[in-house]
């Protein structure tokens, strides 16, 4: 995980989150909501839930008919996940082997991830069978260059805490020929 202060602490994501997992309400969630609920249809099959926290995302999709993996680094946050969802959860870093899945979701949490990592993640995408990633993050620039995964939808909303912009976008595995 980076070295950086995280919400205004001199703790890095990981930390934070193990300290404050009991406690964590992510105010963007209204937010998530309105760009997921948008978004889902590109799900299909297994779904990780990556970067899971107490599960969110995994709460929106609750609806969803099919299996959900909340994935996320802590430990702490898995059991909360667990307890929250009623779903099995993995403890684990993204750039670790991935469990099989045909989607995935970032759920403001790709941005976490070290700069040196992001191709690393998109390899054991491709590497666990996903054919569709979300992504909803608090930051226009893109990050996720990744190698046969082709953005296929955008969006742009002013839906977060105090009108700021949730950004959604929707990529799909293109195998190469």
């Amino acid at each position: 995980m980076p070295t950086r202060t995280y919400l205004g602490t001199d703790l890095t994501p990981r930390e934070y989150y193990r300290l404050h997992h009991k406690g964590y309400n992510n105010p963007h969630s209204p937010g998530i909501r309105y760009v997921l609920n948008k978004l889902m249809h590109y799900l299909s099959g297994t779904v990780l839930d990556l970067g899971c926290g107490n599960g969110l995302a995994s709460l929106i999709l609750w609806s969803y008919a099919g299996d959900i993996i909340g994935v996320d680094s802590e430990q702490a946050m898995i059991d909360r996940y667990h307890d929250e969802t009623n779903r099995s959860g993995v403890v684990q870093e993204y750039w670790d082997e991935l469990p099989r899945a045909k989607s995935a979701i970032f759920c403001y949490s790709l941005h976490l991830c070290e700069e040196s990592r992001v191709a690393q993640v998109g390899y054991r995408l491709i590497e666990a069978g996903i054919t569709k990633v979300i992504v909803i993050s608090p930051l226009k620039a893109r990050r996720e260059d990744w190698a046969n995964f082709e953005l296929v939808e955008e969006t742009a909303d002013k839906v977060g805490p105090n009108h700021k912009t949730v950004y959604g976008r929707v990529y799909a595995y293109i195998a190469p020929k």
